[in-house]
């Protein structure tokens, strides 16, 4: 994702974050710089 910052994130009162307004870059095959078509639902969670 790129133009992630501050302003277009969201955190709700029970600690749910959303990200708003940002351009998701997608590394396919295509781009030939490494990266798999690969779908999932799994999503990582890391505290900072």
């Amino acid at each position: 994702m790129s133009d992630l910052h501050d302003e277009n994130v969201i955190k709700s009162a029970n600690g749910n974050v959303f990200v708003i307004d940002c351009d998701i870059r997608i590394n396919t095959p295509e781009l030939k710089l490494g990266g798999i078509r690969q779908l999932t639902t799994e999503v990582e969670f890391v505290k900072a």
